[in-house]
């Protein structure tokens, strides 16, 4: 009557990477904000907020448009000019106008994760169309890692 655990899908455990890395680049990203940038708590989550859905938004593109299991990266890629967006004045602004910059840069941002995905897919994606993985541990890839023990 037990019931045996199937170990994840390797797309569902880059899944669950991914939702866990969102909420720890916003905690992240807080307190960067009030750290070096000297912002109030609400200012610096808001502006980490737009930052960490920026980076689900952009890497769920760049995931569903390659069909790879890498790019978490784009966390970064999207963070850095969504800070450089908010300029020297922003903390002048209401928060509503201060992050129109952040926000106009997210969504740029996840337009250009499309562009990216379809190269990486032309480039990479159609070698590995026709080869099955093979069994191994979830974010095991059978052309980068070698042939896993047992």
């Amino acid at each position: 009557m037990g019931t045996k655990l199937r170990p994840p899908s390797t797309r569902t455990a880059i899944w669950r990477i991914a939702l866990r890395t969102s909420p720890l680049m916003w905690v992240s990203m807080t307190a960067f904000m009030m750290v070096v940038d000297g912002q109030s708590l609400p200012r610096g989550a808001a502006v980490a907020a737009v930052v960490a859905l920026g980076g689900l938004a952009a890497w769920a593109t760049y995931h569903s448009v390659s069909r790879r299991n890498d790019g978490l990266a784009a966390f970064i890629f999207v963070g850095f000019p969504i800070t450089a967006s908010l300029g020297d004045h922003w903390s002048d602004l209401p928060l509503e106008k201060a992050l129109t910059g952040p926000v106009v840069t997210a969504v740029i941002m996840v337009v250009l994760q499309v562009f990216i995905g379809v190269a990486t897919r032309l480039f990479y994606g159609e070698a590995r169309d026709g080869k099955e993985q093979r069994a191994g541990p979830p974010l095991w890839d059978s052309d980068l890692d070698p042939p896993p023990s047992g």
